[in-house]
């Protein structure tokens, strides 16, 4: 049995979820795209789940899975409803894209195409048509039998909400610029618009830039189940939920909470109407006159609240940072949304152990020599000066002083640099928590990291420049001026003295930087198409690569493959022989930016993780 037989029968054991639907090259899938809409189907037996791959179908009483209907080329989606005879699903994606599919032949029936991401999709009481609702700052009804549109409706921003009165008569839109309107679908004429007060807020910077920015608008919206009465509820920083009546268009009351709002629903007598908070707590409202029904139970809007599914499917979907442990047996995950580390065996692909959530933005996992797993992030906006290093069991701080946007550990786990937007470099011990070395002479904030395999040079990276403005009220905005120096250097120090040794000089922001295992190369990415390879001996560039507009690279164990990840649209995987500089081969799949690399010790295996929430496993035995 050749090698490559070995390394794909360690997969033949993998559970059917993760090697369903895989991209062309790939052996197998860890995690699922997360989750960004949820429906039950009307008869309550099946559950589908928007995910950054496809609709997951789970049986709605065992919650075993039941199939995957994988988008085509990017596709990220967004909504997922089903109609209401229960045999057709809408799903909505952020390219602006709606599909139509059969549920029982997994076909898609008919396209409808928008300008942008799809914030919204209701079908009519009667399934003939379909309303959708677009960040372009439209929303469209649909004939599904004829497949044209019947008319668009037009906001000044993004539509966020779509909904049919009960008795089919009346579209409802409501939009992030504070309005929401009703309209007769049969004359396609406007019956009233409806308006919250605006929450806009202008920020003078240091620089004399003005800025301004949008705090509110009307996120979601009801009917009464008679169709009598229409509820708006605001968004962001607007708190408030207003009634209005659907006859006379007069506003009935209107109630300012004391938290942002998720979603509003009338209770199916129409008696009461609940309002759901970001924080998941509910409080519900008498619609007679708007007050506080104390201690009120009320049912769950499943088209807005998260259902409690009890099915494996993880909630977030982004981004992915990933490491093979140095035995080989494990891969370690963390997951850039929650900010919780997972391990999977590799030889069983089943998850084996996940790390409690921390408070803060994942940046980079690390493992010890010893094979101990660790996260590194940072504290929570708007503050994003300190970085943490944790696990289960250990915790350490690093406070950089201002915000870090980039940090990595030497090899050997004793160093670690923080990277921040006061273009400043810091050096810390891990073992004491200290700072020994600020390293001075980017012009622009530090994008990027990496210590030579030795732990002897850091090569920094430089690029763009952001201004802070925080106002009395606490909330801090932060704003990159076009016009203001752009870094274009990556810089090698001496760790040992601080001693900057090079300067690189580049085409663009320097946003990825890597040494191969042999530490004899050094590879740096602008913001464009352009991979440089520089000999550490010389600091001299010795090939340019023509590549994909690039999120990621890393260098094989053996130093003789460079893996490229592209990022959207062109989000392939790109191998390159480093001594040819020859492309050899493209390896499609992520539905998104691939943001992050981790091959197997033996280099026989690579793993990537993607902003579509996707772990990839690909065999490199034919590529090496």
């Amino acid at each position: 049995m050749s090698i490559s037989d070995q390394i794909l029968k360690v997969f033949d054991n993998y559970p059917r979820e993760n090697t369903v639907c895989l991209p062309s090259g790939a052996v197998a899938r860890f995690e699922r795209g997360g989750i960004s809409d949820v429906a039950m189907s009307p008869d309550e037996n099946l559950i589908a789940i928007a995910s950054r791959l496809g609709v997951w179908l789970y049986d709605a009483h065992t919650k075993d899975f039941v199939s995957l209907m994988a988008v085509e080329d990017t596709g990220l989606l967004s909504k997922v409803v089903f109609s209401p005879d229960g045999t057709r699903i809408v799903t909505g994606d952020w390219d602006g894209k709606t599909t139509l599919w059969d549920i029982n032949t997994e076909t898609i029936l008919a396209t409808y195409i928008h300008k942008g991401y799809i914030n919204s999709i209701t079908f009519s009481p009667d399934g003939r048509f379909i309303a959708i609702g677009s960040r372009d700052a439209t929303a469209t009804l649909w004939d599904i039998e004829t497949g044209t549109a019947r008319f668009t409706i037009t906001h000044q921003g993004s539509v966020t909400s779509t909904i049919f009165s009960p008795d089919g008569t009346l579209l409802a839109t409501s939009s992030s610029d504070a309005t929401a309107t009703l309209w007769h679908i049969d004359t396609e004429e406007i019956r009233w618009t409806f308006t919250h007060e605006k929450q806009e807020k202008s920020v003078t910077f240091d620089s004399g830039h003005v800025e301004t920015f949008n705090r509110g608008g009307i996120g979601d919206i009801d009917f009464s189940p008679d169709g009598k009465y229409f509820v708006t509820a605001g968004q962001l920083m607007d708190y408030c939920t207003a009634l209005w009546d659907v006859e006379t268009g007069e506003q009935l009351w209107c109630v300012t909470h004391e938290k942002p709002i998720d979603a509003v629903a009338f209770s199916p007598d129409g008696t009461s109407m609940a309002t759901y908070y970001e924080d998941d707590t509910v409080s519900v409202l008498r619609v007679a006159d708007g007050t506080l029904i104390p201690r009120a139970i009320h049912a769950e809007k499943s088209r807005k609240i998260k259902r409690n599914l009890s099915i494996d499917h993880d909630e977030d979907g982004w981004g992915r940072r990933i490491r093979f442990s140095p035995d080989g047996k494990y891969l370690a995950e963390l997951k850039m949304g929650s900010n919780s580390l997972t391990l999977w065996d590799v030889n069983t692909g089943k998850k084996i152990k996940e790390f409690d959530e921390v408070n803060g933005s994942a940046l980079t996992l690390v493992f010890s020599a010893e094979g101990h797993c660790f996260g590194l992030s940072r504290t929570p906006y708007p503050e994003y000066d300190t970085v943490e290093l944790w696990d289960a069991e250990k915790r350490a701080s690093f406070t950089h002083s201002a915000p870090v946007d980039t940090v990595v550990m030497s090899l050997d786990g004793t160093l670690l640099a923080t990277g921040g937007r006061d273009k400043r470099v810091k050096l810390w011990h891990v073992e004491t928590q200290q700072c020994f070395q600020t390293l001075l002479g980017h012009i622009g904030r530090i994008l990027s990291l990496a210590f030579s395999p030795d732990g002897a040079l850091l090569v920094s990276g430089g690029g763009d420049n952001w201004e802070k403005q925080t106002h009395a009220d606490g909330t801090t905005f932060f704003f990159s001026d076009g016009d203001s120096p752009v870094d274009r250097t990556a810089k090698v120090w001496e760790v040992a003295t601080g001693e900057n040794i090079a300067i690189l000089e580049s085409s663009g922001m320097v946003r990825g930087i890597a040494f191969s295992r042999d530490g004899n190369r050094l590879a740096t990415g602008a913001n464009n198409k352009t991979v440089t390879l520089w000999c550490t001996k010389t600091w001299q560039p010795t090939a340019t690569l023509d590549t994909v507009s690039f999120e990621s690279f890393a260098f094989s164990p053996d130093s003789s493959r460079l893996v490229i990840g592209g990022t959207w649209p062109e989000q392939r995987i790109q191998i390159w022989n480093v001594e040819t500089q020859e492309l050899i081969v493209e390896l499609p799949g992520h539905k998104s930016d691939v943001e992050s690399f981790a091959f197997s010790p033996d280099g026989r295996l690579l793993a990537s993780g993607g902003f579509d929430g996707v772990i990839y496993m690909w065999n490199m035995t034919p590529y090496l």
